[in-house]
């Protein structure tokens, strides 16, 4: 299971492939991402308290039904404190729906599956739980095996010396995914603007005319 540092990395490399995201301040985005991609695993929270971490984790908070009711509840937040346009309302509500997306990608992906992998992408109509095997060499489908849903002692799981080997792993693992995500949003905006220019009447912004001189 990916753990909250590799889940906010896979929801920086959302905001970074979408370029949704551009505009706002490096730090914005970066707490944006870290909060939004790990709201889901909230569902850790009821079950911790009762002394069984995996009681209700891995079910609503992560469906389909759950990243559009975030998104929209995002989007109305944005119109409400800041009296914006319906467009910047849009724009944070997808990038919410995004980076909240993210984490069930990620949670998607197991190394060996069991009866609790993967996640029910269309609760609360159906149970079904989605996942995809990796085929990944020893010590990386490792790093995909802290399962401390499952862990009757969760806190312990958690700060101990497997788990921290485990974050950092994660950490190192999963970071390459905004660069990479980046680069290939990058490579697409570089194929289109040639066609942009070839088109009749086109002219540059500002910005575009800068970046040529």
């Amino acid at each position: 299971m990916p753990t909250s540092i590799a889940h906010a990395f896979g929801g920086l490399a959302a905001a970074e492939g979408s370029a949704t995201a551009r505009g706002w301040s490096r730090t914005r985005v970066l707490v944006f991402c870290a909060v939004v991609a790990n709201l889901p695993d909230l569902d850790f929270l009821p079950g911790a308290v009762l002394g069984d971490a995996g009681r209700f984790h891995r079910h609503f908070s992560h469906s389909l039904l759950a990243t559009l009711l975030v998104a929209l509840a995002f989007a109305l937040w944005e119109r409400w404190r800041r009296h914006g346009s319906r467009g910047d309302a849009a724009r944070v509500g997808w990038l919410a729906f995004l980076v909240y997306g993210s984490h069930l990608v990620l949670d998607t992906l197991v190394a060996t599956p069991t009866d609790t992998s993967g996640v029910p992408l269309f609760a609360p109509f159906s149970p079904a739980r989605y996942y995809t095997v990796l085929h990944l060499p020893a010590p990386l489908a490792t790093l995909l095996e802290l399962d401390i849903d499952k862990n009757d002692h969760f806190f312990h799981a958690v700060f101990s010396v497997r788990g921290a080997e485990v974050f950092l792993g994660h950490a190192l693992l999963f970071a390459p995914l905004p660069i990479v995500a980046w680069l290939i949003r990058r490579a697409v905006e570089g194929k289109r603007a040639p066609r942009r220019r070839s088109q009749p009447g086109f002219a540059p912004t500002a910005a575009e005319a800068a970046a040529e001189d």
